[in-house]
């Protein structure tokens, strides 16, 4: 028999915006209650132990926003968020439905399950664009959960692109509410990291020069652009334009002249400063 999906923010007597000291106060409070030597006449190893993994996933944000992810999936399944009593992994009607809505929400359920692979293939057996049928067939906060964790996916695979397409197609609905969630800020940084770094500037100099303009449209730090305008400036050079590799360069260095490099670039463009 497979063990019930525990609501761990019930079994702590916490809400679930319970902040890091909440928690504290609720484990401890939760042991004195259960604990042996605390009060309890007899041991209660099994209570014991699903209070003290409720603490430590809660307390961990990425345990927390992982168990959240699949909290919410139960939630809507039971249809009751009061009674999450259904097995985390008996959704069989979920994973092997061919109707629009359970193919959707499928997905979502082997993403939340770390089956990403699995998920990826049956992404592309949809009719359509992907991203438009997820986004038709899910719940917006779904939607967004399911973006965030294959552009986790594709970008532990390498696949960039395919990585860059999910991370933006996050930002691009969560700019329209005034109220943004939580990973909007990891998505973003992501999103500029995969724009920025690794890029073959040698190689590809058109190509990184489009990928530092979607960058840009990110919001960037000070560093951030001082990075940006350096790549621009080997790109330039690169392409044999010395006049505008040298204004991207003075960017550059008027925004960080410590930056790592562009001495040497600084050198090889002395002429055009």
């Amino acid at each position: 028999m497979r063990e019930p999906f525990a609501d761990y923010y019930a079994l702590l007597g916490v809400p679930e915006e319970a902040s890091a000291s909440q928690l504290r106060r609720a484990f401890r409070k939760r042991l004195f209650e259960v604990h042996p030597d605390k009060g309890s006449k007899k041991p209660q190893s099994l209570l014991l132990a699903r209070i003290l993994r409720a603490f430590e996933t809660l307390s961990d944000p990425d345990a927390r926003e992982r168990y959240d992810r699949l909290r919410r999936i139960q939630i809507l399944n039971d249809g009751n968020a009061s009674s999450i009593a259904a097995s985390a992994s008996a959704l069989p009607h979920v994973t092997e439905s061919s109707r629009p809505k359970n193919r959707a929400r499928a997905i979502l359920y082997l993403l939340l399950k770390r089956r990403a692979a699995e998920a990826a293939s049956r992404l592309r057996a949809l009719p359509g664009g992907a991203a438009a049928y997820l986004a038709r067939y899910l719940e917006a906060g779904e939607f967004v959960d399911a973006a965030f964790l294959l552009g986790e996916h594709f970008e532990r695979k390498r696949m960039r692109e395919k990585a860059l397409f999910w991370y933006q197609e996050i930002l691009r609905r969560e700019r329209r509410r005034k109220f943004r969630r939580p990973c909007y800020e990891e998505t973003c940084e992501r999103a500029k990291r995969l724009l920025i770094r690794r890029l073959d500037v040698g190689r590809e100099p058109r190509v990184t020069l489009a990928y530092l303009e979607r960058a840009e449209g990110l919001g960037l730090s000070k560093l951030e652009q001082a990075r940006v305008s350096k790549l621009r400036a080997l790109c330039f050079l690169a392409l044999g334009l010395p006049t505008e590799a040298a204004r991207s360069l003075r960017k550059a260095l008027e925004l960080y002249p410590r930056l790592t490099g562009i001495r040497r670039l600084e050198g090889a463009l002395r002429a055009y400063l």
